[in-house]
């Protein structure tokens, strides 16, 4: 789900007539009402709101990034070499690069519609989110029988990684705000300090997925 231009979106997956096509929900927070549909050749698996827009991810083949105009529910444009994971902040769209060999994640600039950066990454990323002027990347891997991972810090100035902090998780999913970056820790929720990187856990009992970060 995003929020956009004071709507909530959904992702939503067509059971009937057509299973294997999707379609994004415009939701009213404050009547709780749908108020608008759009069709979609294939369920976006991440949406992200920002500029106006609704941006969702366009996959299957060819990899692309659609734009949704907020008001009039179209889409108006498809931004091609970027899928999978989306985000917004700093004026841009974040997401997978898919014309490099090695991982990487895009930088799409909400006023062009260009990809204005691209950004190597050492290992696969299961999300990203951005928080505190910051992308914030969970580039996870399994070994030992421990999921180890990595927190890759983007700065949106220069387009590059400035801090890699290394964390053992539960989940694939993180979050940033409040001054810190969250993640399903391996017995609770696993908080970064944003300024230091010092880690601190909250205890919770039973698992949890999915979380978000909210006032």
């Amino acid at each position: 789900m995003a929020e956009a231009a004071g709507s909530v979106w959904a992702a939503v997956f067509n059971r009937t007539p057509r299973p294997y096509q999707g379609q994004l929900v415009r939701v009213d927070p404050v009547t709780n009402r749908v108020t608008g549909r759009i069709p979609l050749v294939s369920p976006p698996e991440a949406i992200a709101g920002g500029a106006g827009a609704v941006w969702a991810d366009g996959a299957p083949w060819p990899f692309r990034i659609l734009r949704i105009d907020s008001a009039s529910k179209q889409i108006t444009e498809r931004i091609y070499g970027a899928a999978g994971l989306v985000t917004f902040g700093a004026g841009s769209v974040w997401a997978l690069g898919h014309e490099t060999a090695q991982e990487s994640v895009v930088r799409i600039d909400a006023d062009t519609n260009r990809i204005v950066a691209t950004i190597s990454l050492p290992k696969d990323v299961t999300d990203m989110t951005f928080g505190d002027g910051r992308l914030w990347m969970l580039g996870n891997h399994y070994s030992n029988r421990r999921n180890n991972a990595d927190v890759f810090e983007i700065d949106p100035r220069t387009n590059t990684i400035v801090r890699r902090i290394p964390v053992q998780i539960g989940g694939p999913a993180i979050w940033a705000g409040g001054g810190a970056v969250w993640m399903q820790g391996r017995s609770g929720v696993l908080r970064l300090e944003a300024r230091t990187g010092r880690r601190s856990k909250v205890a919770l009992s039973g698992s949890f997925r999915p979380f978000a970060y909210g006032r």
